[in-house]
This record gives structure tokens, sequence and C-alpha cells, in this order.
């Protein structure tokens, strides 16, 4: 069958996630519009009512103060009646036998008007308003909260793996720089011994390239010292006024 990557499994879920929860926020924020609309409505239905309570507060406020100074007023009133009363019964005829006449009566105060009539009346014009009650909140499917749970999960997984991709990168170039900086140096320590055998071999080789009837050697088989059985590859090139030599790193028996 046809191999499946994490990256593509990811972003297929990723894909099916996207479009249930892209769904769900378009019906959430249907309903959040209608709430805040509703809410609209009820912070007009709110202060409405708080006007009323507010009329209500100032209609019992002027009464009570109305009636206050009605009973002081009353008082006064009463004072000046006992003190024409008073003066009635003092009054004596002079000489010529003329009596005072009495001070004019004092004008009774008006009694302010009832406050329960006011307060139905603020009723009646103002009647109390009942808050509209919300929508209920829309709740996404089971399998929404499964495909989101694991698109997270499996892009967290790709990041982890991702960044010890990465980590291990890293790690292997600076063991990769350290082995070629050891094999540099490993290599300018290596002395090569060659005896004078072989050299005298090479001088021949030389010389026989000075003719054109002899043939030139381009590479011979050199023994182990320490293990006659190991036979080491050496090949060698020729140049205007060079000769380079290689040895081969494998081994023939």
């Amino acid at each position: 069958g046809q191999v499946v990557s994490a990256s593509s499994m990811a972003d297929r879920v990723k894909t099916e996630a996207d479009a249930k929860e892209a769904i769900f926020k378009a019906e959430f924020t249907v309903w959040e519009a209608k709430c805040n609309e509703i809410e609209s409505e009820n912070e007009g239905i709110r202060q409405r009512n708080k006007s009323r309570e507010n009329l209500i507060a100032a209609a019992t406020s002027q009464f009570e103060t109305e009636q206050a100074n009605y009973e002081r007023e009353l008082r006064e009133y009463q004072d000046k009646i006992e003190q024409r009363k008073a003066s009635m019964a003092a009054a004596t005829p002079d000489e010529t036998g003329y009596v005072p006449e009495a001070p004019p009566a004092p004008l009774e105060p008006e009694r302010p008007s009832p406050l329960d009539p006011r307060i139905e009346a603020i009723k009646r014009d103002h009647p109390v308003e009942q808050e509209k009650t919300f929508l209920p909140e829309p709740k996404p499917e089971p399998s929404i909260r499964y495909y989101i749970e694991l698109r997270d999960l499996l892009y967290a997984k790709l990041s982890e793996m991702k960044e010890r991709e990465t980590s291990m990168e890293e790690t292997f170039a600076r063991r990769i720089l350290r082995l070629q900086a050891e094999g540099m140096g490993a290599a300018d320590a290596i002395i090569l011994n060659i005896g004078d055998d072989f050299l005298e071999y090479l001088m021949e080789s030389r010389i026989r390239g000075l003719g054109r009837l002899l043939p030139r050697i381009s590479r011979v088989y050199l023994r182990n010292p320490k293990n006659s059985d190991l036979l080491y590859l050496v090949t060698y090139e020729y140049y205007a006024n060079s000769l380079t030599v290689s040895i081969g790193s494998t081994f023939l028996r």
C-alpha cells in the first residue's frame, strides 16, 4: 500500500479538525451576536426600571418634605390660634367702652396630597419591564474535542521530533568536524618509511620512462613486514617533473 508520512497524517487531522472547529465557531458567533442584542435590550430595560425607581424615590422624598413643611406650618398655625384666643380673652373695653378687635384668624396650612396616588400614577405610567432570557449556549460535538486534541498532540510531537532532529544534526556536524580535525592531525603525524630497495625501484622506473621502448611501471604491491600474508596496492602517476605515489587503504591477500 501507499506509505503515509506523519506530516500528511497530521495535516489530514488538522484539516478535519479545523473544518469542524470552523463550523462550531460560526454557530457560536451567531449565538454570541444574539446574546449581545438581548443584552443591549436588557440594558435599556434596566435603565427604564431604574428611572421608574428614581421617580418613586423622588416622589417619596418630595412628599416627606411637603409633609414636614405642613407639620411645621400646622404647629405655627395652632400657636397663632392660641395666641388669638388669648388676645380675645384678655381684651377689655377702654374708657369709652370700645373693645379692640381681635387679630385676623390665621390661614390653616394645606395638607399635601397623599403619597399613594402619586406612586400609583408613576407605576401606571412606567410599568416594570422583565428582562429577556438568553439563548442556551451551543455545545460542540464530542468528536470536535477529540479531533482538536489529536491535532494538537500530533503537531506537538512533530515539533518535538523536529527539535530532536535539529539537535542530532548539530551534534553529528560537531562530531564530523572533530573527526575531520582529528584525521587531519593524524595525517600530519603519519611517517612513511620507504626502504632503499623501493627507492631504487622507483628510480629504475624513472629511468625506464626516458625511453619509449621500455614500459613504465604504474603500480606495485608491497608486503606488510609484520604480516607477510598482507599485500598493499601502491599506485603512482608521472607528471612533467614530479611523481605522485598513492598507497591504497585496501589490501590484497
